[in-house]
C-alpha cells in the first residue's frame, strides 16, 4: 500500500515562530503545494500524513493548516476523513513530572525547572509513531499532527503493516529530508522508499537525480551524534551491520538495520518564552566621505544609544547590532575617485519593538 508523507517543520528558523504562533512559510505557497499533493492523495486513495504542521507544530499551527486543507477541499469538492493530532503539553503536567524526577535533561545546560515552565508561552511534545498508527487504524485519510519526530511520519505506516521496525525507521530517517540523499541533492524535491521483508530501497522519482550508496550512507548520519545508532522516541536503530548496495544507477538497497524498543517511552518537550522585543531598521549611505568614516560612526552611534537610553532600561536588557552590507572596501582609497552610490550599509537597531522569543 502507498503512503504520502510530509515533514512540514524545522527548528532551524529559531523559536520565534513557535512563540508567536506564526508559520515561517507563506500561506499562499503552502496552499499551492498542499493542493497538488492533496488532490493526488485523495484520487489514489493514498493516506496523507503531515507532521509538525505550520513549521513549528503547536495547536495554533495545526489549526492554521487545517483551515487551509478545508479550504482546498471545499474549492475542489473533495471528501475525506481528516484526523488531527495535538501534542501541546499542560504546564501543570510538566511541573508534576519535575517534582517526581521524571524529566530527563537533554544536556547539562538544559535542566528544566518550574520557573522556566511557568514562563513558557507555549509547550509542545515530540511524538513517535504510536499516534499516527492509531489514526491509520481508524481509517483516517489525511492526518495533520503537531510536533512529531521526522521519522515517525514515514515509519508508522510501515510498522502498522508489519514490516521490520529497524528497516522502517532507517528508511524514514533518510526519506524525511527528501532528495538530500540523492545526487544532485535537493531538499525541495521528493524521495520514494520501497520496503520489503528483509530490505528497503530508495529511488528518486525525478529522473534528473539518482541515489548512490555514498550519498545514502552519508545522509544516514545527518544530524546524528553517533554514526552507529539512531535514537528515536520509540527506541534505537542499530546500524552496525547495515549493508548498502547499489541496485542500479538510481536505486540503493539497505538491509540488516536492527531496532531495539525502549523500555520507557519518552516525549521530548520544547518550550518557548518571551525574550523581549526587536526592531530592524535599514539605512543607506551613498556619500563616499561618510563611508570612509563608517566604522567610527558606528562606534559613536553605539555610544550615543547606551548613554541616552532611559525609562529604567539597563544595558543588559537590550542589544544593538550594526551591520554593514554592500561594498565593504570603504575606508581605503581617494574619496574623490569613488563613484557615488557604489557603497551602502544597513543599520539594525535590535530592541523594543517586535516580540522576540527564546527557547527553553
Amino acid at each position: 500500500m502507498d503512503y504520502l508523507g510530509v515533514d512540514a517543520g524545522s527548528v532551524d528558523p529559531g523559536p520565534y515562530y513557535l512563540g508567536s504562533g506564526n508559520s515561517f512559510t507563506e500561506r499562499g505557497a503552502v496552499k499551492r503545494d498542499l493542493e497538488d499533493a492533496l488532490l493526488l492523495a485523495i484520487k489514489n486513495k493514498t493516506p496523507f500524513i503531515i507532521g509538525t504542521a505550520g513549521g513549528s507544530g503547536s495547536m495554533v499551527h495545526v489549526n492554521w493548516l487545517r483551515d487551509i486543507v478545508k479550504e482546498v477541499a471545499a474549492e475542489k469538492g473533495l471528501k475525506f476523513k481528516l484526523g488531527l493530532i495535538y501534542t501541546d503539553v499542560d504546564k501543570g503536567y510538566i511541573i508534576k513530572k519535575i517534582k517526581t524526577n521524571k524529566v530527563i535533561p537533554l544536556g547539562k545546560q538544559l535542566k528544566l525547572d518550574e520557573n522556566q515552565v511557568q514562563k513558557s508561552v507555549r509547550l509542545v511534545s515530540q511524538i513517535g509513531v504510536a499516534p499516527f498508527i492509531e489514526m491509520l487504524k481508524a481509517g483516517v485519510d489525511v492526518i495533520i499532527a503537531e510536533r512529531a519526530c521526522d521519522t515517525a511520519i514515514y515509519a508508522a505506516p510501515c510498522i502498522l503493516n508489519g514490516f521490520d521496525s529497524g528497516l522502517a525507521f532507517h528508511m524514514a530517517k533518510i526519506m524525511e529530508c527528501g532528495a538530500l540523499c540523492a545526487d544532485p541533492a535537493a531538499a525541495s524535491d521528493v524521495m520514494q522508499g520501497y520496503i520489503r521483508d528483509t530490505y528497503f530501497e530508495l529511488r528518486p522519482p525525478n529522473p534528473l537525480r539518482r541515489c548512490t550508496t555514498e550519498r545514502v550512507a552519508a545522509h544516514t548520519m545527518y544530524e546524528q551524534s553517533n554514526p552507529y545508532y539512531i535514537y528515536e522516541p520509540d527506541g534505537v536503530v542499530d546500524l552496525r551491520k547495515s549493508i548498502y548496495e547499489q541496485v542500479d544507477e538510481r536505486t540503493v538497497r539497505i538491509k540488516n538495520s536492527k531496532f531495539k524498543e525502549s523500555e520507557k517511552k519518552t516525549l521530548k518537550i520544547e518550550g518557548v518564552r518571551s525574550a523581549g522585543f526587536r526592531t530592524i531598521c535599514i539605512g543607506e549611505i551613498k556619500d563616499p566621505y561618510t563611508i570612509l568614516r563608517i566604522d567610527e560612526l558606528f562606534r559613536l552611534a553605539l555610544v550615543f544609544v547606551h548613554e541616552n537610553i532611559g525609562g529604567g532600561i539597563s544595558k543588559e536588557d537590550f542589544s544593538v547590532r550594526l551591520r554593514k552590507y554592500g561594498d565593504t572596501t570603504s575606508g581605503t582609497g581617494n574619496p574623490a575617485e569613488q563613484k557615488r552610490g557604489s557603497h551602502a550599509y544597513d543599520i539594525r537597531y535590535c530592541f523594543l519593538r517586535k516580540k522576540h522569543y527564546g527557547a527553553d
